[in-house]
Parts: C-alpha cells; structure tokens; sequence
C-alpha cells in the first residue's frame, strides 16, 4: 500500500540511493580493516608494567596477529630471565624452565616440549621482537591487559620451598618461604610477608628453625633473621624426608672435602667431617646408633658423637628387626662376630654372636652393585635366567675391573694362554704397586694362580715383562676407551673336580675415552646412539653414564654397535666378599666397527 502524498517513483529512488550508501559503507569498513591488519600497530599507547613499575625500551612494543610484540632483552631483564644467543637460536632459562626460540620460526620448545607460536619471533631494529604473552607465560607469570596497559606479575613466579617436622605433642609444623629469582640470576628467600632473608644465593634447603643456602658451591647455615651460623664450607648436605614426609628432628649430614660428619638442628658440629660415609638413620627408637666408614672400615658412634665401635670391621651392621638386644654384628675376613651394647658402652667381640644367612646378605658390604642378587640367584639357588639385575652385576664387576675383560688372552682347558698375552694380563690387572718399576716372580706367579688356576709355566721374559733376577720389570703402556658389558647367555657347569663353574656369552659395546664429557665435540657412533636415547621419555632425567646403566639391560644391541663378544667359562669365588672369577677357558670375537 502506498502512503498518502509519496509517489511510487519517488520511493524507489530512495530505495536505490541507500543501497548505494550501504555498499559504500561496506566498501570503507573492509578498507580500514585491511589497513588495520596490514600495518603493525606500533603501541606508542601502549604502556608495560612488570609488578607496577613501567618498563622503559628503545624499541616501542608493537600489535602484530593481535598479540604484543616486545623486545626479548628487555623483557626477560625484567623477567629475571637468562638469555644466550647462539647464531639463529636464543636459549632463555629461569630455575627449572629452559625455554628455546629461533628467529622466524613459529615452533618453540619449552623444557623439551615443542609449542606453537602465533607469531614468530623476528628482528626489527636489531633487537629480537617476541609474544609478551607466551614468554610471561612460559615463566609461570600472570598477564593482563587493560586500556592500552599490560601488566606482568612475577609474584606468580614465585616458587614454594617448605619442610614440615614432627613434633611430637605440639603436633605437626611446617615451615614455608618463596624463592624469587632476580635480575642477577640468583634466587632470593622471602617469608611469608614478602620481605627478603636470603638474597644472592643458587639453593636453599630448611632445618627447623635454620636454612641452608648454598652459593659458589658450597653450602652455609643461617638463621631466619638471615644472620649466619656456619659460614659457606660444605660441599653437600644430607637433609632427607622420611618416609612419612616429615623431615627429622635430629642431626643432619653434611659434607666438607669429601668427608661426612653432622650438625644438630641448633647448628652445633656433633660430628667432625671426617668420615667416608655416615648413616643417619632417623627413627632413634629403631637403631639407636650411627654407622660410619673410614679408610674403607665400618665402626659406629652413639649420636652424641662418641665413638662406640671402632672403624676396623670389614662389616658392621644392626638387625634390629628379628634381634631384640643392642648387638653390632661385625665382619673381620671372614668370620662373623657380635658385640652387644648396654648403656652406650661396648662389650669385646663375641665370635658365637653370629648373624643369620639372610642378614649376612642384606646387610653385607657388597663390593660391587647387584652382586647381592647374583648370589641369591646364581650362586645359592643355581638359577640361570638372564635377569636385569645379572646383567647390571656384570656390567659393574667388568666396569670396575676396566681391563679383565679386556685383556683376557684366549686359551682352553687343553691349550694354555700364551705367555705373552698371560703376562700382558698380569701387567694390566696386578693390584700390587710397581715399586722401582718391578715386581716379584711370587708377586706374578699369586696374580696368575688367581685368575687362571694351577697351569704350568717358566719364569722368563715376554713382549710386556722383563724377567731377570726373580723380578719383572714392565714398559709403561695405556688403553684408551672405555666398554659397557651385556651378558647374553649364562649356562652353569661342574669341573671335573665337582666344583660349581659357569660358562656365559657377553658381548662389549666401545666407547671413546672422552665420551660422557659435555665438552666433547668428538662423540664416538655409540655415544651419539646414547644422546639419542636420552630423548626419549624414559631416559628423561638420566645424565649419559645412567643412560648407558640403563641400556646394559635393555637391549643395547639394538642401538649400539657391538666392538667383541666372549664366551668364557669361569669359577666364582668368595661371592658373599671380594668376589673374582678363576677362568677356565676364553674365546674371542671381535668386530669391524664403522
């Protein structure tokens, strides 16, 4: 219906004239959004503050896909964030993130982790322009944005250190601080209204009413107005959880030239550092007394600090949960012995005391890792499954003795070792000292009945030794390199004189000698193989010499190149001590490595 006074035509000239206007308006709407997203928006409006103080640049933060673009060096000062730049790639790290960005690349990778940039960093201005929001975030920091302001928090940053102690009937406490990493690098201590203690130093680690603080390496004790108790001289502190969660009332270990001793919780020396190994076994009621080790024998010390037992056994231990008194049982050789304890004062050594065969194993000083099992299950119950702690074993004796495995000549029961190889063996493997460069034709002939039996041979000189007046006399030599050990096989035996015997396979995977060292830029094939391991998850955390532990039982063949295989057949002796092997026969394959 047409209205009153209006003609048609002058309606539909009104209709076409706003249609016009409709697409003009689309027209300038498309155009200015165009130039928007086309042009960075320089934010010369745009203001950042990092915890309420404004942050001053050379070069202005800018808008680029929505997202600020600021200058890496800038921020990250304020941030308390380390930068190195190594060609195109820039490594940022704080505590425990570590953070790696490349130019004009959209991929980054935090902690290992690859994550996706929405911009990728560039240079403008000589200066490497980044995300504001990703690098705050990647560093636990709060982000927000507000008429034209962008504010950092780094109080988010802030980590959390605490220790909780029991305290009988007071109950639990806990004691927390914050740890704040400052422009420096170093991580400053504040309590709980965030005021600073500590400032200046890398760790710290909380005592009951002292902390901990370690700086240049060495750790020192204060209190918690920050007032130093015991000046920075330790170079690691034994300050363990128990079970329960709770730290330990009590003495904490700490050590000084590679020596242990302990401080009580007052900061008080109780014993001086002058120990191999001190045990602080936390639950007093349990065992009583505190083992320790010097010049590589075990004594014990009331927790006073005085000594109880001396430090002459090859062995010391308490079995406090199947003997109900306070005895020590010790081990000279090979006997056993106890010594019972009443009222902190020790009786003489009572050689009837005998521990059970059970606490003999578990509480034996054993030479080498997992031989305990390779007794239980090889050499007491005659088992020859292949399992991962066997191979951990025989990994660890051939890794300790380097050069037994190595320089094992080849022979059988029927065709003895050539002197020059047994003498070779000799030299590499003697634990006698070379005096003036020699040693006695008795000294040998001990170090050959050892490893190889009662085989026949003369006194005379070899391609190694020089023999001449009941004396050997040796060039100096070296090996380089090193071997990690797998055993393929193990197959048990009896010699023709009824005694146990073993035949196993073992396969050794080479290595550099300087592999292992970060500093090495010469990695042999197998150490690379081992890098590549270590990317893996289930090598995360392991440094290289665990990433190789761990391979020697988990198929090193399938990433390893194999360097010799062995089979030899040997006797064990004294398994539950100084374990050795008497071989009766070796064979040797080596291959081509590329």
């Amino acid at each position: 219906m047409v209205k009153k006074g209006v003609s048609r035509t002058a309606i539909e000239f009104l209709k076409g004239v706003m249609k016009e206007m409709k697409k003009f308006l689309l027209g300038i709407s498309l155009l200015l959004i165009l130039i928007y997203t086309a042009l960075p928006a320089y934010a010369a409006n745009i203001q950042i503050e990092v915890d309420g103080v404004a942050i001053a640049s050379d070069v202005a933060p800018e808008m680029k896909n929505s997202r600020t673009m600021v200058p890496l060096r800038v921020i990250s000062e304020n941030l308390g964030i380390v930068v190195n730049w190594s060609n195109s790639e820039v490594t940022l790290s704080n505590n425990d993130v570590k953070v790696l960005l490349k130019l004009n690349n959209a991929e980054a990778v935090k902690n290992g982790k690859t994550l996706l940039l929405d911009v990728k960093p560039y240079l403008k201005n000589n200066r490497i322009m980044v995300p504001l929001r990703f690098l705050a975030e990647a560093f636990s920091c709060e982000v927000n944005y507000k008429n034209f302001v962008v504010t950092v928090d780094t109080k988010s940053q802030d980590e959390k250190i605490s220790a909780r102690y029991w305290l009988g009937d007071a109950g639990e406490k806990t004691i927390e601080y914050a740890l704040r990493t400052n422009k420096e690098g170093d991580v400053d201590l504040l309590n709980d209204k965030g005021e600073t203690i500590l400032s200046g130093f890398t760790k710290y680690n909380l005592m009951l009413n002292l902390i901990f603080a370690k700086k240049d390496g060495k750790w020192g004790l204060y209190d918690k107005t920050g007032q130093m108790i015991i000046e920075h001289m330790y170079d690691e502190i034994s300050n363990y959880e128990m079970p329960d969660g709770n730290k330990a009332n009590g003495l904490v270990g700490v050590k000084k030239n590679g020596l242990w001793g302990a401080i009580d919780q007052e900061g008080n020396i109780v014993i001086q550092p002058e120990f191999e190994y001190v045990e602080l076994n936390y639950y007093e009621e349990v065992e009583p007394f505190i083992k320790i080790k010097k010049n590589g024998k075990f004594g014990y010390l009331t927790r006073e600090g005085q000594t109880l037992v001396e430090t002459v056994w090859d062995t010391a231990f308490m079995d406090v949960l199947n003997v109900p008194e306070d005895i020590i049982f010790v081990k000279q050789g090979k006997k056993w012995g106890g010594i019972r304890v009443d009222n902190h004062k020790a009786a003489p050594v009572d050689w009837n005391l005998i521990p059970s065969e059970e606490a003999q194993m578990t509480f034996n000083n054993w030479k080498y890792a997992h031989q305990g099992n390779f007794y239980r299950e090889q050499i007491r119950d005659g088992k020859t499954d292949i399992l991962k702690n066997t191979k951990r074993f025989f990994n660890d004796y051939f890794r300790t003795n380097s050069m037994e495995l190595r320089s094992l000549p080849v022979f059988t029961w029927s065709k003895k070792p050539i002197w020059d190889d047994l003498t070779l063996f000799v030299v590499l493997n003697t634990p006698h000292p070379w005096s003036n460069g020699s040693m006695s034709k008795e000294q040998l002939a001990e170090m050959v009945t050892k490893y190889f039996g009662d085989i026949s041979y003369t006194h005379k000189s070899s391609e190694y030794l020089e023999y001449q007046d009941g004396k050997y006399t040796a060039p100096g030599m070296s090996f380089h390199g090193f071997y990690i050990y797998e055993l393929k096989n193990l197959e048990k035996g009896q010699t023709v004189d009824g005694k146990d015997s073993w035949k196993a396979q073992i396969t050794g995977y080479y290595f550099h000698e300087l592999d292992g060292d970060p500093n090495d830029s010469s990695s042999s094939k197998n150490a690379q193989a081992v890098y590549q391991e270590m990317k893996k998850d289930e090598y995360q955390g392991l440094n290289f010499w665990q990433a190789c532990d761990r391979l020697v039982w988990n198929n090193p063949g399938s990433v390893l190149e194999p360097a010799v295989e062995w089979q030899i057949e040997f006797i064990v002796n004294d398994p539950l001590g100084d374990i050795y092997f008497t071989y009766l026969s070796c064979e040797k394959k080596s291959f081509n490595l590329h």
